[in-house]
């Protein structure tokens, strides 16, 4: 079997119910205009929720097949090609420092590469850490079901938006949660009704202080000075934020409802003097959530306790594992590690008080502003071809940011190049972006694989045997140059340089911007 360099992939669409429906879902575009759809033998479908595109994904739960009409290895798994010829595919560095990709379940790529839509809630949710994940999968008592998957593996992740997005994420910084209990007194009392209590909470926090806990919770000015995240310390801010968060997760469905009830009666809402302007949306926010989950405890845990982050095309949010996150609406590129480990706790089926046990245990209960989550992309300069004479756009218009992450398994590029000029009359007048090219530390040669996927415009994507930059290729480069436009993925084997370039729409008179996303694994960029 010869293994390209550069070939494009059919990916999977998942069909969660937090997806939009028919062409309201960007993955389900994209799913449908990159020709995967026709590829199943499906359609978009008006009444189907399309919520999450995998793609070039080779886990078992999403598999990506090749996509070379008239090639032996058209419609075959990419899991195969990948793991048949590792060396020219994902390089045999990857395999030695990820050994577990071999198995089926992976398949072969250290990463998952989503489009994800967001037309409601996603379940309010964490990933285990790499220690935990190990542990619950050795734990034949613990069963995955709708609410919890365990794979043995960690599933930081980051959420990079793509049309403006909403998300939940990690717990917000005490002044403000405080701040949110004063404007919302009905989760306070919530908190302090001696009701509340049930054999199930003291099981989770059994030397819990119920007395003190709303008066902890929000008149406490010491908020995390001494060991901030160990919520088993008595007395740090982290100690009685997991009550906090615990005794809500615990309580009785009927008090969840009434306080919900009383907040958006107007009955239980308080201004203070000390409300600042991120929480004048508390009530709005737990209106919203209700009237897509009634009665749910999300609905108080999320706008009350947590960080919303609200972000523009560009901007990204890292969640690392034992996180509590829940997006919310909007489009995003997400990526993570190879893994479908998760434990739900809210806006989906009610889960069970094992799940909740262990969610509530499993948290990292460090109280952090939103800027903490955030993950500032830097410029790689040395990617970007302006063409003869700046023409095309090129310069501020055309761009690549790089998103690195704080862990092994991938680094996550943006590249926007600037539509062709009308009056361009040669490639050379172009803007265009060569990746992996060894000119810098930024832009390295790839050792290992990366998968290219476009989300607006059309262009085309050429894949060189060899490195160098500069604009030009050798003589001695093979070379495989494909269309690009919106839908389609590409995976990008080792040591292949890449070339992305606008092309002018001819049928429309005026090109938009192309815009595409890199996710991939490098033995140079090693954490």
């Amino acid at each position: 079997m010869t293994q390209p360099m550069l070939f494009p992939v059919h990916s999977t669409v998942q069909n969660m119910p937090f997806g939009p429906k028919g062409a309201d879902s960007l993955a389900g575009q994209l799913w449908d205009k990159g020709g995967h759809a026709q590829a199943q033998g499906k359609k978009l479908d008006a009444d189907t929720p399309y919520a999450e595109l995998w793609m070039g994904a080779t886990h078992e739960k999403g598999p990506s097949t090749v996509a070379l009409p008239g090639s032996p290895l058209d419609g075959k798994p990419l899991a195969d090609v990948l793991l048949h010829d590792p060396d020219r595919t994902v390089s045999s560095k990857l395999l030695e420092s990820h050994a577990y990709l071999r198995q089926a379940v992976h398949g072969g790529m250290p990463f998952i590469f989503k489009v994800l839509s967001a037309g409601q809630a996603l379940p309010l949710q964490a990933h285990p850490d790499l220690e935990l994940a190990r542990k619950l999968k050795s734990q034949t008592t613990i069963e995955s079901d709708e609410h919890t998957t365990f794979d043995g593996h960690h599933k930081p992740e980051i959420a990079l938006a793509v049309t403006p997005f909403r998300g939940f994420v990690g717990l917000a910084a005490p002044p403000q949660i405080r701040a949110r209990l004063r404007r919302v007194p009905a989760v306070a009392e919530l908190l302090h009704d001696s009701n509340l209590s049930d054999k199930h909470l003291s099981q989770v926090l059994p030397k819990l202080e119920h007395a003190d806990l709303y008066r902890l919770i929000v008149d406490d000015d010491t908020e995390q000075s001494q060991h901030p995240s160990d919520p088993d310390r008595q007395g740090t801010w982290a100690h009685k934020l997991r009550a906090a968060v615990v005794r809500i997760l615990c309580a009785d469905k009927q008090l969840v409802k009434k306080a919900i009830e009383d907040i958006l009666s107007g009955q239980q809402q308080k201004i203070g003097g000390d409300i600042g302007d991120d929480n004048d949306e508390t009530v709005d926010l737990i209106r919203e959530l209700n009237g897509q989950f009634p009665g749910d405890v999300g609905c108080l845990i999320a706008p009350v306790f947590m960080n919303l982050a609200k972000l523009q095309p560009g901007e990204c949010i890292f969640a690392p594992a034992d996180t509590i996150h829940a997006w919310l609406s909007g489009d995003i590129i997400e990526c993570m590690p190879s893994s479908v480990n998760v434990v739900n706790s809210a806006f989906g089926p009610e889960p069970s008080k094992e799940t909740v046990s262990l969610f509530a245990q499993m948290l990292s209960y460090e109280s952090k502003s939103l800027d903490a989550y955030m993950l500032r992309p830097r410029k790689v300069e040395s990617a970007t071809r302006a063409g003869a004479g700046g023409g095309g756009g090129g310069g501020q218009a055309t761009s690549v940011h790089r998103y690195d992450v704080p862990f092994d398994e991938f680094n996550v590029l943006r590249v926007q190049i600037a539509p062709p000029s009308p009056s361009s009359s040669s490639s050379s007048s172009e803007a265009k972006v060569e990746l992996f090219t060894g000119e810098s530390d930024d832009n390295q040669v790839l050792e290992g694989v990366a998968v290219l996927s476009c989300v607006r415009g059309r262009g085309k994507v050429t894949g060189f045997s060899t490195a160098g930059g500069g604009g030009g290729s050798s003589s001695s480069d093979e070379k495989v140059e494909s269309d690009i436009d919106e839908g389609k993925v590409f995976v990008v084997a080792s040591g292949t340089r890449v070339r992305i370039q606008p092309v002018q729409d001819q049928s429309e008179g005026q090109s938009e911007k192309l815009e595409c996303y890199v996710a991939y694994w490098s033995a140079g960029d090693k954490k």
